[in-house]
């Protein structure tokens, strides 16, 4: 099944694992940056925008830290 969704899957189907993530989401020039707060910043885990740009933006690669 595929769903075409700017939602989560974590907010579809819940959080299956139980475990209580430090997710939030942050708001950058031009769109939205979900992610994990770590050490460092916080480690993205997802972009939400319209501007295909961003997504080559080496800055919100998936794994990257923002400070």
């Amino acid at each position: 099944m595929i769903l075409y969704t700017v939602a989560s899957a974590e907010e579809i189907f819940g959080n299956q694992s139980g475990a209580q993530d430090k997710k939030v989401t942050m708001k950058v020039k031009g769109g939205l940056v979900e992610g994990v707060r770590c050490e460092g910043g916080l480690r993205v885990e997802r972009l939400i925008t319209t501007d295909l740009k961003m997504y080559l933006d080496k800055r919100f690669e998936i794994g990257k830290i923002l400070q």
